[in-house]
């Protein structure tokens, strides 16, 4: 979301800016601190909320929201305020955490999955080359350096400085993802440039210098085009700049420009003012507003700063004006204090009675005590404020917005909230939150602490090593010095023998070619059930536990350890996509070291620790497995990988034209790893062409552009391969045919279907699908057919089945 002015002199029944008062109550007011400031606070919300979504799917402690720096904000927003607004307590901690609970759930869905405080560039599809460098000045049609304010807030708007250079902190996770958004001057850059190209591969990652920017890293970027040298950025193994399908006037941001004053950009002189913080403050008047209630500075008709004279500034000494990378960069509270403030000025104030029947503060203070005990009941709260947060009204579905985006999700996020909030709150009478606790920040997912714990853990030799971004990290004996370690193939490598210096420029490899997937939007993380209990540095010393020997039975392939061996079936399972990865690569190196000539397996014997892979060795290799006993289970082999009962196949969501998905998957083969991707479920194609972004089955906002032919809707099946041949197609045709051609948002089928008078008559055998435009029967489709949605801006539910709910 974009963090949206709310202006008093024109507010009207819309938006007002009620004033509220700081605490009355100090005695509330100390009890909510001490509770909220504590240790055990601090560990529970870390472990439980500030979670992040990893590239492999797994869930970690985020490394960029922390709950100390969000108590630091929130202390100074219930104590001092901004403009003579404070975050609201009401008249009860249980009233206080709801209101917490609420500002949680709605920046996890913003950004604290995504460990982002700097936009992602996300700019990919609508006919236009995907990624464009100059997404920085906008996205989605927007030109962020024309957010300006209202005449009577001109004083606190930024002015427009085209010699600014400031490079993002943050981006996106995934193989290949392009690098952090940047803003500089045409004197550093030129008038023309390039885009990104994910398909490119360098690696591995974390051995080049990243050049220091500005100057150097942009002649790097013009050195670089359309070559991977893996120096764009830390952890880059796959992708380069190029021009390709640009022109020589470079690549631009839109075809259309919807905000006004705004111009399509193949620049980036003047556009700093990229998405930031916990919700993303976007644009020279909202960066202003912060800027001015934060360091007290403001801009005369000139465009000079000035210092406010009276007031208590706590920032007097910064400008975000000057440097709006502060909101990430500066002070850990910023990013913070930016979505409070928008908190602050435009969800606690709004009141509009007579055309929503909605107050917030009215709203928290008769219901949060309620909410706080029973959080289920507090679902109409929470979608409202969803709604103000995402779409700029208290309801599901926004005139000119549209719907709310994942609005189950940030309903889960405020349970999950409101269970971890309790359970601070007493936890004698509340149970801690569902789920495992995510482990800490160990470093990026190249980087040396990460990869090297593999072979703490193991003692299985000195080269710590991942296949993709993300695999989980192993420690291989094979890649027995530096050099080969480097040269081993995977994604990234390092060296974990102290005595040992790292090569400084190891030979390029090639790992597998990896197609991006802009991240979208998950629910609250559920973390896997652990099978058994994790080793810590308080376990037992390891010891060598070889239970039963090569040969003991007569059979050369038994594993020479084997422990509680009755646990081997859920992990192989568990782990089947990594082994079968890791069992490639074997393979392959093994062909590479004997010239074809011996496919002998290196490594059939798997090892793990709790839940964790631990490694694997041969058949007949014993080794000391560095796990305690009550943890360990070894000697796990593939013919204890019994196969899973295949569960029913599931639908996208939005779909248009899928009966061509079985020619077009085959003709585009996806070339990513799944388990690098697992939100991209549902492809989509313009003219024969994938375009992006790759959706999930349950999103029914995910927003396409095509001017061409769009196919859109074919199920990504993770363990099933639609583009090999040998695949039953009968198992794909089962959703293809007999289903609506276009469906759209059919959670909502089952209530018009039986509120709307005309499409309660409709009989299936003349009309199987029916469409609906603003809550109304609109028109009926084949099945299989694709014909318009004939609702022009309006709020459209298609595909709706009428033979379901036929008498």
């Amino acid at each position: 979301m974009k963090f949206r002015a709310c202006i008093a002199a024109a507010a009207s029944a819309m938006c007002l800016l009620l004033p509220t008062a700081a605490a009355d109550n100090p005695e509330l007011l100390a009890e909510v601190l001490q509770t909220l400031n504590s240790d055990f606070a601090e560990s529970v919300m870390n472990q439980y909320i500030l979670v992040s979504k990893q590239p492999g799917g797994s869930w970690e402690q985020s490394s960029v929201y922390r709950w100390a720096d969000m108590m630091q904000a929130y202390q100074f927003m219930v104590e001092q305020g901004l403009g003579g607004q404070y975050f609201l307590l009401g008249d009860s901690v249980q009233e206080a955490f709801a209101n917490v609970a609420l500002f949680l759930a709605q920046s996890f869905s913003e950004t604290i999955q995504y460990n982002m405080c700097d936009e992602n560039n996300y700019s990919s599809g609508g006919g236009l080359p995907a990624y464009p460098v100059s997404a920085a000045c906008g996205q989605m049609g927007q030109d962020y350096s024309k957010y300006t304010c209202h005449l009577t807030e001109w004083y606190m708007e930024c002015p427009e400085d085209p010699s600014m250079a400031v490079r993002a902190r943050t981006m996106a996770g995934w193989a290949g993802a392009p690098p952090p958004l940047f803003c500089a001057p045409r004197s550093m850059t030129g008038d023309a440039l390039p885009r990104w190209d994910y398909s490119k591969q360098c690696g591995p990652a974390g051995y080049a210098e990243i050049p220091e920017f500005p100057a150097d890293y942009l002649q790097a970027m013009d050195d670089g085009i359309d070559s991977a040298n893996c120096n764009a950025y830390g952890g880059q193994y796959q992708g380069s700049f190029t021009y390709e399908g640009c022109g020589a006037e470079g690549c631009a941001n839109a075809d259309q420009v919807y905000t006004a004053g705004g111009t399509v950009h193949r620049d980036v002189e003047g556009c700093c003012w990229w998405g930031r913080g916990i919700i993303q403050t976007t644009g020279r008047c909202n960066v202003g507003k912060l800027n001015y209630y934060l360091t007290g500075t403001y801009y005369d008709g000139d465009g000079r700063a000035q210092k406010e004279s009276n007031g208590d500034f706590p920032y007097r000494d910064l400008n975000l004006c000057e440097d709006p990378g502060l909101i990430c960069n500066g002070p850990q509270e910023f990013k913070w204090l930016s979505g409070m403030l928008f908190w602050l000025f435009d969800v606690q104030p709004y009141s509009n009675v007579a055309a929503y029947n909605f107050d917030f503060q009215q709203a928290l203070e008769r219901d949060g005590r309620a909410i706080f005990e029973n959080p289920p009941s507090g679902r109409d709260f929470v979608d409202r404020t969803s709604g103000l947060v995402n779409r700029g009204c208290p309801a599901t579905f926004c005139p000119g917005a549209g719907a709310v985006h994942a609005l189950d999700n940030r309903f889960n996020n405020f349970l999950s909230a409101m269970d971890a909030l309790r359970h601070v709150a007493d936890p004698d009478k509340y149970d801690k939150p569902p789920g495992v606790p995510a482990p800490p920040y160990l470093g990026p997912w190249y980087s040396k602490p990460v990869l090297c714990a593999a072979c703490e853990e193991s003692g299985n030799g000195f080269c710590g090593l991942k296949w993709s971004s993300g695999g989980a990290a192993t420690c291989v004996s094979w890649a027995s010095t530096p050099e080969a370690c480097a040269a081993s193939g995977g994604a990234a490598t390092a060296w974990c023998k102290e005595e040992d210096t790292l090569p400084p420029s190891p030979a390029p490899v090639v790992p597998p070619t990896l197609a991006p997937t802009a991240p979208q939007p998950t629910e609250t993380p559920t973390k896997e059930p652990t099978h058994r209990p994790t080793s810590s540095p308080t376990d037992p010393a390891p010891t060598e536990v070889p239970t039963r020997r090569n040969g003991d039975n007569g059979d050369d392939n038994m594993c020479a350890i084997t422990v509680n061996r009755d646990e081997c079936e859920e992990l192989m399972k568990h782990h089947s996509g990594f082994i079968q990865q890791e069992q490639q690569r074997q393979r392959m190196l093994q062909s590479d070291l004997d010239d074809g000539d011996n496919n002998e397996e290196l490594c059939s014997c798997w090892n793990f620790c709790g839940t964790a892979a631990e490694g694997c060795n041969s058949p007949g290799e014993k080794r000391l497995l560095k796990c305690a006993a009550h943890a360990l289970v070894a000697g796990c082999t593939m013919d204890d990988a019994t196969p899973a009962p295949t569960p029913p196949l599931p639908t996208c969501q939005v779909q248009i034209g899928i009966e061509e998905c079985n020619i077009l998957v085959k003709e585009n083969p996806r070339q990513i790893d799944p388990l690098d991707d697992p939100d991209c479920q549902c492809r989509s194609f313009c003219d024969g062409q994938e375009i992006m972004p790759c959706c999930r089955f349950d999103d029914a906002a995910c927003v396409l552009e095509c001017d061409g032919d769009l196919v859109s809707g074919c199920p990504v099946y993770h363990d099933l391969d639609s583009s090999d041949e040998s695949v039953d197609e009968d198992a794909l045709d089962r959703i293809w045919n007999g289903n609506c051609a276009l469906e759209v948002d059919l959670s909502e089928c089952p209530r018009l279907m039986n509120g709307d008078e005309e499409a309660a008559e409709l009989q299936s055998e003349v009309c199987p699908c029916a469409h609906f435009c603003n809550g109304k029967f609109s028109h009926c489709c084949q099945y299989g057919e694709y014909c318009e949605p004939e609702c022009i801006n309006g709020w459209f539910v298609g595909g709706c089945d009428v033979s379901v709910f036929e008498d």
